[in-house]
């Protein structure tokens, strides 16, 4: 939504936006702060990672789709039988393997660039991928329990809610932490519950009493 903004600006663009701030361990107190203070003046919520994390977390959200669209498609397209079974393709195919008319050359830069997180991420979708087939070939009861779960951590995600405390406990997260060792206790409570208001839990499946 943001690449779409930008080619109709606005003084709300950035508002409520996530503002990935990366200090180094050299970066004085009151730089971090301006950066912060930059970042809430435009209307976005800064929140910290380190680097490591910060890639990591991008591998899985920027290029593993890349990487899962691209498997789909080859593994589907591959054998004789897609002559028959591409008349049969239609949405969700499209939507399934929209990534993979990117440019393959810019996916592979991309893909070599966060190779090692890229790697970690990859193994973590074969497991999840495996751990369906057995449930399928099982006919497991978890069968249905991983659809319900994927089901409510992207409805979790678009209610924005994903931060929402399970527990009743009132421990500092890794981010809460890393905040206060720039800012102090006192802002990094405000930075970090920025956007916390209360919300009905939406996000649940309507399960069967």
């Amino acid at each position: 939504k943001l690449m779409n903004d930008l080619e109709d600006p606005s003084p709300t663009l950035f508002e409520g936006i996530n503002y990935c701030v990366i200090p180094s361990k050299t970066a004085e107190d009151q730089a971090t702060k301006t950066v912060v203070g930059l970042a809430e003046s435009v209307g976005s919520v800064p929140y910290f990672l380190d680097v490591d994390e910060h890639d990591s977390y991008s591998a899985a959200m920027d290029n593993l789709p890349h990487i899962i669209a691209t498997a789909f498609v080859n593994a589907t397209t591959s054998g004789d039988s897609w002559r028959e079974m591409h008349k049969s393709a239609g949405g969700l195919f499209d939507m399934q393997s929209s990534l993979s008319s990117n440019d393959p050359i810019d996916a592979e830069v991309d893909s070599l660039t966060m190779s090692e997180p890229l790697i970690y991420w990859v193994d973590q979708m074969i497991l999840s991928l495996h751990k369906l087939r057995t449930e399928l070939h099982d006919d497991s009861e978890d069968f249905l329990e991983s659809f319900i779960h994927a089901w409510e951590q992207r409805a979790r995600w678009e209610a924005d809610v994903v931060d929402e405390k399970v527990s009743m406990e009132n421990l500092p997260s890794a981010a809460e932490s890393m905040a206060s060792a720039f800012l102090g206790d006192r802002l990094a409570r405000r930075v970090t519950t920025m956007g916390s208001a209360d919300k009905k839990e939406s996000w649940r499946y309507p399960r069967g009493q």
